[in-house]
């Protein structure tokens, strides 16, 4: 309807646009792309032609528990319409019914302050089977979908079956990375703006 509308990412490192390559985290080098948040912001601000104030609070590191800590400081200020809420790969040694739990109090807090406020929870993206960096992610996708399932008001972008799906296709990890662990490159990047453009607008995108 054109109305203003408060749109806050909250995630780790791949949410703040670490290593899409015109960040500073990503050298500001050719061929300059944006952190995928700022892409979906211009999108659908120029596809809607409204005025959207994104605010980015992602944090690089951090797992669910440390989002968690703060995010009455640092999310609720922001009072979003859509909150985009990433965590997931740090959360290789975090039990998944804890990632449950937390990643529910999040969203029932933004519930209480906005009633109508709505969740788009990111599954990750898969980190390198071959480092020991693998081990709870990629199966944190199955208690966001219980999430999803649970509310009405929220909804999974599911990069973690994008991932798998491409990688069985042939492309190669490290084509898809930047260092070859848990970080997108240019390519996954716009992977995932795609993604979360597609489960916010469906057959509109």
């Amino acid at each position: 309807n054109r109305q203003a509308v408060n749109l806050t990412f909250y995630g780790d490192s791949i949410m703040t646009g670490c290593n899409a390559s015109g960040t500073p985290m990503g050298g500001n080098v050719s061929p300059y792309m944006d952190a995928y948040p700022d892409m979906i912001t211009q999108y659908l601000s120029e596809r809607f032609e409204t005025e959207i104030t994104m605010k980015n609070v992602s944090q690089g590191g951090w797992n669910t528990l440390e989002a968690i800590a703060a995010y009455d400081e640092r999310v609720l200020p922001t009072k979003p319409d859509l909150l985009v809420l990433g965590f997931g790969m740090n959360d290789l040694h975090t039990p998944l019914c804890d990632y449950k739990t937390m990643t529910e109090d999040m969203i029932l807090r933004l519930r209480r302050q906005n009633p109508q406020a709505e969740i788009l929870l990111v599954a990750t993206m898969w980190p390198h089977v071959e480092s020991t960096w693998v081990l709870n992610q990629i199966h944190t996708l199955e208690k966001l979908l219980e999430l999803e399932e649970k509310y009405p008001f929220v909804a999974v972008a599911d990069l973690t079956t994008m991932h798998k799906d491409i990688m069985s296709a042939g492309k190669r990890y490290r084509d898809m990375t930047a260092n070859n662990i848990n970080h997108p490159n240019d390519f996954m990047c716009r992977i995932y703006g795609q993604v979360i453009l597609k489960t916010i607008l469906g057959d509109k995108f």
